[in-house]
């Protein structure tokens, strides 16, 4: 697929609110391809890479310098054109051959140039689409396609869950490294490793083989961790306890404000003696935190060494 380097803003073809019509069909997790930037607006332009994440009020995507970008987003129109952002300028000659979502972004955790995100979908396709980032300004600051990932796929390839994955999730959970509240409601499926994500600008990270799945879900043993009373009672132990009488409904037993954890695959070296492993907790792109924790197998056990890498919080 070839994706034309000319822009076109076509947002005023046959807008409808987006409050009247299903956006389910952008929603899901999507590789990144073809990544342009505009020409006009090279120098300094933001750039999003893989893999682009879309829930119903959230979108995370990875910047150029490697960090993770979570932003709140709401969908401010729906529009029908022959044509796309990013696209050629003569595509087709029905007036409906794409469907373009614009979204606009609430505070973005990272990257203060990106303003809105369009993504375009032909009549006829559901897995493959292409978007264009802006800035205030109204300019492109890139484009490029995207590819649906397939959760069921990726985890019939996978295969359940080894007893040294286990051991390390469950040691993860155990010996949290950030906020204990942060884990009540943690996500039950596993999202991508990814390796660029995952060190950042680390001089010498861990050799470690991506693994090409995610979206397993994680076993009762390790969720078991997360659950809510089970937490609590660790922050009590911790003498870290509030009165629930004294919290908002969006802060945790600790007093802090909730966030939604989530866990990576893990990645191994070719020994099977260096484990890695990425966690995320995010609220709603107004704060969050990340980081790359590493394992060593050392005289039969998993032990995780210090410090964590490229570690982000904010």
């Amino acid at each position: 697929m070839r994706i034309a380097a000319i822009v076109v803003m076509v947002f005023n073809v046959s807008v409808v609110q987006a409050v009247d019509v299903d956006t389910a069909r952008m929603m899901g997790t999507w590789s990144v391809s073809e990544l342009k930037p505009n020409a006009r607006t090279n120098q300094g332009a933001a750039r999003v890479a893989g893999p682009m994440v879309i829930s119903e009020r959230q979108i995370t995507w990875a910047s150029s310098d490697h960090r993770q970008c979570v932003a709140g987003y709401s969908v401010a129109s729906r529009a029908v054109a022959p044509i796309f952002p990013g696209g050629p300028t003569e595509n087709s000659n029905a007036a409906d051959a794409y469907t373009i979502f614009k979204l606009e972004l609430e505070q973005p955790a990272c990257d203060q140039r990106i303003a809105f995100f369009t993504l375009s979908f032909a009549s006829d396709a559901t897995d493959i689409g292409h978007f264009a980032v802006f800035g205030s300004d109204r300019a492109v600051q890139s484009h490029g396609a995207i590819f649906r990932e397939s959760p069921e796929r990726q985890v019939t390839e996978a295969g359940p869950f080894t007893p040294n994955e286990l051991a390390i999730y469950r040691d993860f959970l155990l010996h949290y490294p950030d906020q204990t509240s942060n884990m009540i409601g943690m996500q039950d499926t596993t999202v991508a490793f990814d390796a660029p994500l995952a060190f950042g600008y680390e001089s010498d990270p861990p050799d470690v083989v991506t693994p090409s799945y995610r979206g397993r879900k994680l076993p009762s043993e390790v969720m078991a961790l997360t659950d809510e009373v089970a937490v609590t009672a660790r922050i009590a132990v911790a003498g870290k306890l509030i009165d629930a009488k004294q919290l908002g409904a969006d802060q945790g037993p600790d007093g802090y404000v909730r966030t939604h954890l989530t866990l990576s695959e893990i990645a191994f070296d070719s020994k099977h003696e260096i484990a890695v492993l990425v966690f995320a907790a995010h609220c709603g792109g107004k704060c969050g935190s990340r980081g790359t924790v590493v394992y060593k197998l050392e005289d039969g056990h998993w032990n995780r060494t210090t410090p964590i890498l490229n570690y982000w919080i904010g």
